[in-house]
């Protein structure tokens, strides 16, 4: 059998043409737009706001309407395992990303209509979600029931659910509200281990010890960045100080390498690796951005200008110009191309923010931000994909939400991107508050900036306080891509050893290690072992892990025709369009590797193994 037939389903995605266009860096009235058209009709839908109003849910069709245990739509029934194992469930977190969906896009538009949805879903959450004793967010309700018990609700859903709260508190300095996340945030560093320097898990149960990235970094990006610089003291000097433990934990033991990247989980023996858990460009960008923003508000330069630092580095290494995108995540042996949604609009976040402060670095979004709206957006169709390929291809059949999936991160995108297109212009950007908020100290979201205009605006639905912020100029610096170096392709380690029929055998054995297919995005463990060659006919067996098709892709014989060339080993593929397959062997002081190439259609596979047994 052929390998590459058998990890086709898993590695061929279904084309979708269609483009949108991108608006100009400078033209900020062009991301109201998208957040208009684009982002909020799947939003403003009677399915999503809830019954009552407020009470979102988290599992919706294509139609727009809720999930329905006793007649569930084809798309839900039918989702992947992951999915549908936890419909009937509605998640506070997913909850609140809406509610950040709908109170940032009336940040934006100034409709208030969006507020009273936003308000609507704060209120739920604070009326029935809050642990009375502790403050702590339930996770989920599933029949009526808040689950799980307190003690087992994890670090970042605790984080997320404060999203709810601190856009409330953010565009209506309602005191009750800061409360209510005050509590919510001292409950949280509960979980903060001081023998360990870094935030658990859970307070208990098996895996309450978990060494997780995002435990220590959602609090920052959930609610403390936006927040703590407008609370009241003492409580923005204890929250400082938390700042600072989570910053501490998030550069010394998950960021603590040379290279720009994160490790998502610590002690497992594959945290290091690429492809694990939270090893991905979206994880590692976030946590420099979050890190360098927590500095500037602790004062602390040294470490604003790591985060800066390392940030910049890593949008060097996940930028992929030969589709002016952003990569996934990095690989063994280069970058996987194609991209979520939710890490493309970090690491645009990420380069936007830079880009703030040196006007060089929006060279990335002029290309970045026309690759998303080519193939992320498309009219018509509310709301955005959650991931393409290299090429730009995604699954039609996608859900556009679910229990991981809402508008915070497209919205987000938007407002800082619309934020980013007027501080590069030299034009103030017009933010929209609830008229309770004035003469309170404001801010343009992460950004700052000075209030140079404000006033109460009517508008349908309600009065809104418009206020004009003037930016901070950005620094002339250079061109980001100009210094780029060329792209480069594969880079094997080793001398190649020349192989021929007398000295072939020397194959014989236990491989592992990758495959990789970059024009899809795809990595995973590969292991082959050669069990004889002999008469022109090498014999073995291999798999292929992480596609998606185990059960297609391993333990798989093999029997083919082999010849010698140019001190290579070649075989044909055996598909009807045959070409030639050229295992190249390499040696490194006592290590062997092998790599060679497959392909299915026009999709090329790369196989990289090293000798594990002889």
């Amino acid at each position: 059998m052929s390998l590459t037939r058998s990890l086709s389903l898993a590695l061929v995605l279904a084309l979708s043409g269609i483009a949108n266009a991108a608006p100009a860096l400078g033209d900020a009235a062009s991301w109201v737009r998208h957040a208009k058209s684009d982002l909020l009709p799947w939003w403003t839908q009677s399915g999503a706001q809830g019954a009552p109003l407020g009470r979102f849910p988290t599992f919706r069709c294509h139609d727009g309407s809720a999930y329905a245990a006793n007649a569930p739509c084809a798309e839900l029934k039918n989702a992947p395992e992951w999915i549908r194992s936890e419909l009937g469930r509605d998640y506070v977190r997913m909850q609140a990303r809406q509610v950040f969906a709908y109170g940032m896009g009336f940040h934006l538009t100034g409709d208030p209509r969006l507020l009273v949805l936003a308000e609507a879903g704060v209120r739920d959450i604070r009326s029935r979600a809050l642990d009375p004793e502790t403050g702590s967010p339930v996770t989920y309700w599933q029949d009526g029931k808040g689950l799980p018990a307190p003690e087992l609700r994890t670090a970042q859903d605790i984080a997320y659910a404060g999203t709810a709260l601190a856009v409330g508190y953010y565009l209506t300095r309602d005191a009750a509200t800061l409360a209510d996340l005050d509590r919510l945030h001292q409950h949280l560093m509960t979980y903060f281990d001081p023998a360990r320097g870094r935030m658990k898990w859970a307070l208990a149960g098996p895996e309450a010890d978990k060494a997780e990235l995002v435990a220590q970094l959602d609090p920052l990006n959930a609610y403390m960045i936006l927040i703590t610089p407008l609370l009241p003291e003492p409580m923005k000097a204890r929250w400082k100080a938390d700042m600072r433990r989570l910053t501490g934990a998030i550069r010394s033991q998950f960021c603590a390498g040379e290279k720009p990247r994160c490790q998502g989980t610590l002690g497992n023996p594959d945290s290091a690796q690429p492809g694990a858990r939270h090893n991905d460009f979206g994880h590692s960008g976030k946590a420099f951005w979050m890190s360098w923003l927590a500095a500037e508000q602790l004062g602390d330069a040294e470490l604003a200008t790591w985060a800066r630092d390392k940030g910049r580095a890593l949008l060097r290494d996940a930028y992929v110009q030969g589709s002016g995108s952003w990569a996934r995540r990095w690989t063994s042996l280069g970058v996987q191309a194609g991209n979520d949604w939710w890490i493309y609009a970090e690491l645009d976040q990420l380069a936007a923010t830079l880009a703030q402060r040196e006007r060089g670095q929006a060279a990335y979004l002029r290309k970045t931000q026309a690759f998303w709206f080519k193939y992320f957006v498309e009219p018509g169709m509310p709301e955005v994909w959650s991931g393409v390929s290299a090429s730009g291809d995604h699954d039609p059949n996608e859900l556009r939400q679910h229990q991981w999936k809402n508008g915070y991160h497209s919205m987000e995108h938007a407002l800082v991107s619309a934020i980013t297109a007027q501080a590069l212009a030299g034009k103030p950007m017009r933010l929209y508050f609830a008229p309770s908020a004035s003469g309170a100290p404001l801010g343009a979201y992460f950004f700052g900036g000075r209030v140079s205009h404000s006033s109460i605006e009517k508008r349908r639905g309600g009065k809104v306080l418009a206020v004009d912020f003037a930016l901070p100029a950005p620094a002339d610096s250079p061109d980001a891509l100009a210094s780029l170096p060329p792209p480069s392709a594969f880079s094997f380690p080793g001398e190649i050893q020349p192989l021929d029929a007398d000295n072939a055998k020397r194959l014989l054995g236990e491989w592992e290690g990758v495959w990789l297919a970059e024009a899809v995005g795809g990595e995973g463990r590969f292991t082959v072992r050669f069990d004889s060659l002999d008469n022109g006919a090498i014999r073995g067996r291999l798999s292929a892990f992480g596609t998606g098709n185990e059960e297609k892709t391993t333990d798989i014989a093999f029997d083919a025709k082999v010849s010698f060339a140019d001190g290579k080993l070649i075989r044909a593929s055996g598909d009807d369009n045959a070409f030639p397959i050229r295992y190249t062997l390499r040696r490194e002081g006592e290590d062997e590797y092998l790599d060679w190439q497959d392909r299915f259609g026009n999709i090329a596979l790369q196989m990289w193994v090293k000798r594990v047994r002889h």
